[in-house]
């Protein structure tokens, strides 16, 4: 079956099998994010503090600035007729310039073109004024540094952060911020500590411990370090925050010694807690690795704007035909009529093929309102807008008050038609607030809520295995204690404790509790306080967690001189690596069995004796794998390996992580609003069941198919029993009756066919895949696996990593052709979350890096309900709205302009006059289309967030896309556009026969400005009809831009002198003919809309149309 799978690979470009998806530019841009830290960069020496010999290296200056004096005409004019259609305006305004082309004068082109193009610049200047500001505050900050004069003598200087080199030693104040990327030399708290705070970084509020290097951990004071030689060996320039390796080699010293990330500190960090510290700069300015990730998010295009380019494409293929006829007709009438008309002069003596040829530029300036020029303009304001509408909704904070905030603004309408949401687990529907409960000995349970002294009693009993499990709690571990109050100045009997995982702060608060208490920790110390005596442990090496290995070791000296190993990870990582008899192994497993369905987060803990011949022999092989620059990852793996295996069991720890407010019901009503849930996480399977089940994803009644497979073959036949077991019986039997008939499932389109024969009200399946099992579906069964899951209410993946988080969200985006929202909370969710069509991140306990990533961040799970179905859902009704009534309003004017060359003998003459034309678009119809986007509501909020099934209504009338551009430029316009010229040359005649007031002529300009008057008050009327929600802005907007258009007639004859508007509103508005005409012509125009209106509600009412006749009876019934 694998072989015979092409869909995969059609999409994402390459053959089934694990090329698949190495053609995917996108999905192979995130293996290199995820995978950078593997790849062995250049080095760097850096010699102290001495400047000759530290050259070459970039200069400290940030600038996040786009433009600069000198390229800021040019560039930024560059950047803005990049666009298409301001290109496209461009032309148009450049012709007008050429004789003979057009009567319109060059600025009816001009001032529109200006005015858009200068407010998007203007923006654009004001947003790169702002970042260079920053940049200056922060280039100009000053720092001190140590300096030696010509005799070789110590002094500190005040020195700007621009002129900060590598090489330079700093002195870094408390609460100073951190110019540069240091190595940590010397620190005043004792053992070489430092804390530095990362929020500017990655937002964790968390204090983060770093160390001086081990080189320089016996430094006392300044002196010391002024007179320092000696040169830093470092990894080049990279942008992972963990990734920093390289050695110290001290002047006199005989080798080098290695340091790594934790003696590292940032730039962007700020110093805590600690009162002074010396730093070796290693990387300044763009090298920094602030700097280097300083790049842009990924450019996301949503749904509508796709669906408008095509739309412009289409009208602008339109106008090409209709330039090229209406030339070719020029050419025609220029043959047969004005060549006979001597009376015309030189004009009459030019042949049809000039005239046609001249009149395709004639014809593009008179036709070009057909693309509204302020459409774009008004609806990137309008995002702006909504994306500040969302930022102040009080309704839209979390517990702790923190607004949501948008940084795609351009994504607001996506929000409204989302069919998946893929979301993580712990974080984002657990609150990530770890609480120890219970720990296990291969079958037996120590529950702490049933009892919570059970646990200390038993260690003040001596319970070898309890005090083996406190001590581990204890010892094994990346936390720190603080002792600092949050008063300046105050001091703590007893610390809180920092780390990056709550998982370990947890525990290591939990020993406390039971009588072992974290007093201390330095580069090299540790000190326990049990029973009121302390213990001192010497930690002579720490091989760090990291995602790939999901365990991490300490390696200890005891006080009787003995060493000892202490490991803690996931159960899958450490079975292989300790010593239990198969009894043993089957206890265990039962805790962790017992503990996964109640849904706790499990660490497995084991310990290792080593002798002091094999530490040192240890110790030999682990510094020669730091030191190493080549093959390092592989070589400090061979050297971990070592000490983590043949390894003693020392017990199991549970941890409870709650669900988050209100998770089971928002996960109900997202369902009920037609949206499908995956979840993604990296718990193992039973912990992931047992949370679905809380979180009312799964339920008893429904079937829950477990995919957990080996090889290929296995995961082939489970698919297909899956598919014939549970998803024939869902009406598809004789439609897709075995796996090999969903080869016809080859494009997006039969998939969404496929998809659409699926009762969502007959799903009760859900499936659970593991890691393995997805990685086997993602090369070679994409598709097939898909097939299954549109039959599911659920889908689960556990054990997932990162990577295939983001495959499994292109996997959905690619193969349904749906939109989809990844949430998360953590560092791990960023590429799901940038890979989705809108990315939602939560400001997290594990810092800021997913929020920061994503389109929207949010507080908490719940609000997604809000953001959905009340924000999305009215942003796909305005936008839409928007766009429509923009195309219709200019469509609709310029068909006058076309069907007037019939008269004109394809001249290009305009009928309406050029600056009614003009302003028209920039002034009179501008601002409805914006009120309208902005405070436009289909149903009341109430009723929104009552009923799900509005949100499942509203995506599927699609608001915009081939069907209504058709209603409203074919449809309306057309007709609107057909009854107002020929209504008025049926009741009036033609310009040259009609008869306005007393047998006089009006002539053009009347019968112009009489047509033009039609137009604006019809359009107007539209503007005001087709909004349900009328308020004081919507209602003076279209007052304003009625009387502005009465007023602006005055002002064109007195300021531009344009005699052929003198007297048309007396020739005009004196006219009887005229206000019946119009009157009827108007009343026309408007029956086609009640018609619509009038099938729509009465013969095909969908779910929204027949709530809003329910809300008008409820309105009425309570006047």
């Amino acid at each position: 079956m694998g072989d015979e799978d092409g869909d995969f690979a059609q999409v994402f470009g390459g053959d089934a099998g694990a090329k698949t998806l190495k053609s995917d530019t996108a999905i192979q841009a995130t293996k290199k994010e995820l995978n950078r830290k593997d790849q062995a960069p250049e080095t760097r020496v850096v010699e102290f503090n001495n400047e000759p010999a530290n050259t070459g290296f970039v200069t400290n200056i940030i600038k996040s600035t786009k433009y600069t004096w000198w390229n800021v005409v040019p560039k930024s004019l560059w950047e803005q007729f990049r666009k298409v259609a301001n290109f496209y305006f461009l032309i148009v305004a450049i012709l007008t310039f050429l004789p003979g082309v057009t009567s319109f004068s060059p600025s009816t082109a001009v001032i529109p073109l200006v005015l858009v193009v200068g407010f998007s610049i203007a923006r654009e200047l004001y947003d790169d004024g702002m970042r260079g500001r920053s940049d200056r505050r922060s280039n100009h900050q000053k720092f001190s540094v140590l300096k030696r004069d010509a005799k070789g003598s110590g002094m500190t200087e005040e020195v700007k952060s621009l002129n900060i080199k590598v090489g330079d030693i700093l002195v870094l104040k408390k609460n100073s911020p951190v110019p540069a990327d240091c190595l940590a030399l010397l620190s005043t708290e004792e053992g070489g500590v430092l804390y530095v705070s990362t929020a500017q970084l990655d937002g964790e509020t968390n204090l983060k411990r770093h160390l001086v290097t081990q080189a320089t951990k016996d430094l006392t004071d300044a002196a010391q370090v002024h007179a320092l030689d000696g040169k830093a060996e470092v990894s080049g320039p990279n942008p992972q925050f963990e990734v920093f390796q390289g050695s110290v080699k001290l002047a006199g010293a005989e080798d080098a010694v290695p340091v790594d990330s934790l003696n590292l500190i940032l730039r962007g960090s700020t110093l805590r807690n600690t009162e002074e510290v010396h730093a070796l700069v290693v990387y300044t300015g763009v090298d920094s690795k602030v700097a280097l990730n300083m790049r842009d998010p990924p450019s996301k295009m949503c749904q509508l704007d796709r669906t408008l380019n095509w739309t412009v494409l289409m009208i602008f293929l339109l106008l090409v035909i209709l330039v090229i006829v209406f030339a070719a007709l020029a050419g025609v009438a220029q043959e047969r009529v004005v060549q006979e008309s001597w009376y015309l002069g030189p004009t009459s003596t030019d042949s049809g093929v000039a005239v046609g040829f001249r009149s395709v530029a004639t014809f593009i300036v008179l036709f070009s309102a057909w693309i509204p020029i302020s459409l774009f303009v008004s609806l990137e304001s309008v995002r702006v807008f909504q994306a500040l509408f969302m930022f102040r909704d009080e309704k839209m904070k979390s517990y702790d008050g923190r607004r949501m905030a948008a940084s795609s603004t351009n994504l607001s309408d996506t929000l409204g038609i989302v069919h998946t949401i893929l979301s993580d687990k712990t974080g984002t529907l657990t609150r990530n607030v770890m609480e120890y409960v219970a720990c296990a000995f291969s079958g037996e349970i120590i529950d702490i809520r049933e009892d919570p002294s059970l646990m200390k009693d038993r260690l003040a009993a001596g319970e070898e295995k309890v005090n083996d499990m406190a001590s581990a709690m204890a010892i094994c571990h990346s936390v720190v204690p603080d002792f600092h109050g949050e008063e300046e100045g105050e001091i703590l009997e007893h610390p809180t404790y920092q780390g990056q995982s709550p998982d370990e702060v947890s525990l290591v608060e939990s020993a406390r509790s039971f009588g072992l208490e974290l007093m201390e920790r330095s580069v090299d110390k540790m000190v326990l306080v049990r029973n009121g005596e302390k213990e001192t442990y010497e930690m002579v090496g720490e091989i760090e967690f990291n995602s790939d290995r999901k365990r991490m070791s300490l390696v200890v000296k005891l006080e009787d001189g003995n060493y000892r190993v202490y490991t803690k990870g996931a159960d899958t990582t450490m079975f292989p690596r300790i010593l239990i008899s198969s009894e043993e192994e089957k206890g265990i497993e039962d805790d962790l069995h017992a503990f996964a369905v109640e849904g706790l987060r499990t660490l497995v803990f084991a310990s290792k004796d080593i002798t002091e011949e094999q530490y040192q022999s240890w110790q030999t092989l682990w510094r020669e794998a730091l030191l190493s620059t080549d093959g390092r990852e592989e070589k400090v793996a061979a050297a971990a390996e070592v000490v983590e295996s043949d390894m003693k069991f020392i017990g199991v720890t549970a941890v409870e992580d709650k669900l988050q407010d209100q998770v089971p019901e928002t996960i109900e009503f997202l369902r009920n609003a037609g949206i499908s849930l995956w979840v993604l996480t990296g718990d193992k399977r039973e912990t992931a069941e047992n949370i679905g089940y809380s979180a009312a994803m799964l339920s008893r009644s429904m079937t829950v198919v477990h995919m957990e497979a080996h090889s290929q073959e296995e995961v082939s036949g489970m698919l297909e029993d899956t598919y014939r077991t549970h998803c024939d019986s869902a009406g598809f039997e004789g439609t897709v009756g075995n796996m090999k008939s969903l080869q016809s499932l080859t494009n997006v389109k039969q998939a969404k066919k496929y998809k659409s024969a699926v009762h969502d009200g007959d799903k009760s399946l859900a499936v659970i895949i593991d890691g393995k099992t997805l990685q086997f579906v993602l090369d070679s069964y994409a598709k097939y696996f898909l097939a299954i899951t549109d039959h599911c209410k659920t889908v689960i993946c556990c054990r997932v990593t990162p990577m295939q988080k983001a495959l499994v969200v292109r996997m959905v985006k690619k193969l349904r052709g749906c939109v989809t929202l990844a949430i998360g909370d953590g560092g791990n969710d960023v590429s799901m979350i940038q890979e989705a069509d809108v990315g939602v991140g939560l400001y997290g306990k594990e810092g800021t890096q997913a929020s920061r990533s994503a389109d929207f961040a949010i507080g908490e799970f719940k609000l997604l309900k809000r953001l959905l179905c009340i924000h999305g859902h009215y942003c796909w009704v305005r936008n839409p709205g928007l766009i429509n009534v923009s195309f219709y309003k200019n469509v609709f004017i310029t068909m006058g302009q076309v069907f007037y060359q019939f008269f004109c003998q394809f001249s290009g003459t305009s009928i309406h006059n050029e600056y009614i034309v003009t302003v028209f678009n920039v002034v009179i119809t501008l601002f409805n289309p914006i009120f309208f986007a902005l405070f436009e509501k289909d149903l009341d909020e109430e009723v929104l967030m009552e009923k799900p099934e509005m949100y499942q209504a509203n995506r599927e009338r699609k608001n915009f896309g081939k069907r209504t551009v058709f209603e409203w430029v074919m449809g309306y316009a057309l007709w609107h556009s057909i009854v107002t010229f020929w209504g008025q040359y049926g009741s009036l005649g033609s310009v040259r026969e009609s008869n306005w007031l007393d047998g006089y002529e009006g002539g053009i300009n009347a019968w112009g400005f009489g047509l033009s008057t039609q137009v604006v008050i019809i359009v107007l009327v539209k503007m005001l009809l087709m909004a349900r929600t009328w308020n004081g802005l919507y209602l003076a907007s279209f007052a304003i831009s009625l009387a502005v258009y009465f007023v602006i007639i005055p002002i064109i004859i007195a300021f531009i002198d344009d005699n052929s508007l003198n007297g048309v509103l007396l020739t005009t508005f004196s006219s009887g003919t005229w206000w019946i005409t119009f009157i009827v012509n108007a009343t026309a125009a408007f029956m086609l809309d009640f018609i619509v209106v009038l099938i729509r509600r009465f013969y095909f009412p969908d779910a929204i149309t027949m709530e809003q006749e329910r809300e008008y009876k409820r309105y009425w019934t309570r006047k």
